[in-house]
């Protein structure tokens, strides 16, 4: 029976992470020399007053061999607006780029917070997350 209960909830985490890429308007938050970054501002999800959840895609510019030439991942990502950190609650990698082909790889990490560097892309995403 636990079984049971761990697939379907890998199950369930999985669909809700493909589910956004259809209709998907992805809005470019940050370009570097490896990769793009989008998130889906209509995935924005407020959890309660300080939490947020948001579907968050990062193509990668060339085959990543660390990630099984991946050429993209999708992330649930919840944000603290209150204390500024991040993390990752599910992760799924495509073998093409914007969350397209086939899965090559899905995970749910244990989710544990990352302070936000100021300096860092993910303070643009924390200011669209959070506003209103």
């Amino acid at each position: 029976m636990p079984r049971i209960v761990t697939l379907v909830s890998i199950a369930t985490v999985i669909l809700l992470t493909i589910a956004p890429v259809a209709a998907a308007e992805w809005v470019k938050i940050y370009e570097d020399a490896g990769t793009v970054g989008y998130i889906d501002p209509s995935t924005i999800r407020k959890v309660d007053e300080t939490l947020r959840r948001v579907s968050e895609l990062l193509d990668f510019k060339k085959p990543d061999p660390q990630f099984k030439g991946e050429m993209s991942h999708l992330f649930l990502a919840e944000y603290d607006c209150k204390n500024k950190v991040v993390r990752i609650v599910s992760v799924t990698g495509y073998a093409e780029r914007m969350a397209k082909g086939r899965i090559t790889n899905s995970a749910t990490p244990k989710p544990a917070w990352t302070p936000i560097d100021p300096r860092s892309h993910h303070v643009k995403q924390l200011r669209m997350v959070c506003v209103g």
